[in-house]
């Protein structure tokens, strides 16, 4: 299988917003007086626009996404101040309205850019693997998990390597034939991954936390965390993995540092994922020809196989 032909599972939009729709979705807010709009970015979920250069709101593109941003909508007001960086409040909950058959909401606008876009050398990334350990730590305490068993999703399946290693395995060698050379030893850690017994330690995660959803800015500190649509109960190990794909040597030794240290099967865990994140993000940005992502997504691959930390 080739980098082109992989199949990938990105919903294509059900619904493209103009500027005028998203002008009459946002007017429903009479406390909101619109001086400026302008579309901030198109991702394979939402689009979000930029109101008044203070304001992000994010409209679901397709139904899947939909449910995924309702989910943040209920989620996010719990989180919000209680952890170690920002995240999206959302201040304004929109209403389906007219055509547009969804919830939506805004928030404040998180400074930065995304790790992805920033081109951080491995080196500067100290600073920002410490700060995201620490935020980890606070976000995997179990108490705070109890206090959302309840209403969010209980996913422990996602740390099962041996059950999604089919799809998982054909992103990865789709990668290796136009991307990447996999060693041998990852395809020796991605064996003793499947052996490993279901996963018993589950904690409140993020759910997709990889380089886009990591804000920083220009003196390499990390300003927020976005995208919550995925946050779940689940294994650890789901959000680790950016300490494999974001992070190596002295960063990695960092990240592990703020976090506490971790037993060695989710150490493992963590790197397999990593893999298979990178090879996945890889992938997209190939198919959607975003350079900056390739790149980084294979600096990703690169980072996950480093044993320096």
């Amino acid at each position: 299988m080739s980098a082109d032909h992989v199949e990938l599972p990105v919903p294509r939009p059900e619904i493209t917003l103009t500027r005028d729709q998203v002008h009459t979705l946002v007017s429903q807010f009479p406390d909101l007086e619109i001086k400026s709009l302008q579309r901030m970015a198109v991702g394979w979920d939402n689009a979000a626009w930029l109101v008044n250069e203070a304001w992000v709101f994010r409209f679901p593109q397709h139904s899947g996404a939909a449910t995924l941003l309702a989910r943040e909508i209920a989620v996010l007001p719990r989180l919000a101040g209680r952890l170690r960086l920002p995240i999206p409040l959302p201040e304004f909950v929109g209403r389906p309205l007219g055509d547009y058959p969804w919830p939506f909401f805004g928030a404040r606008l998180i400074p930065g850019s995304e790790l992805a876009e920033a081109d951080l050398a491995d080196t500067d990334r100290v600073g920002i693997a410490r700060q995201l350990g620490a935020f980890l730590r606070r976000l995997h305490e179990p108490a705070l998990a109890a206090e959302f068993v309840t209403s969010v999703r209980r996913r422990p399946e996602r740390s099962d390597v041996a059950r999604s290693l089919p799809r998982d395995m054909g992103r990865l060698e789709a990668a290796a034939a136009g991307l990447w050379s996999i060693p041998t030893r990852a395809r020796e850690l991605i064996a003793d991954a499947t052996r490993l017994p279901p996963a018993l330690d589950l904690v409140l995660v993020h759910g997709d936390l990889h380089v886009r959803h990591l804000l920083v800015d220009g003196s390499a500190n990390l300003t927020g965390i976005i995208d919550w649509g995925d946050v779940a109960i689940a294994h650890p190990s789901v959000d680790l993995q950016i300490g494999w794909s974001g992070f190596s040597g002295e960063a990695r030794q960092a990240f592990l540092a703020a976090y506490g240290g971790i037993p060695d099967d989710w150490a493992l865990r963590a790197l397999v994922s990593a893999l298979f994140y990178s090879a996945t993000l890889a992938l997209y940005a190939r198919r959607d020809g975003a350079s900056r992502l390739e790149r980084e997504a294979i600096a990703g691959l690169e980072r996950a196989m480093d044993d320096q930390a």
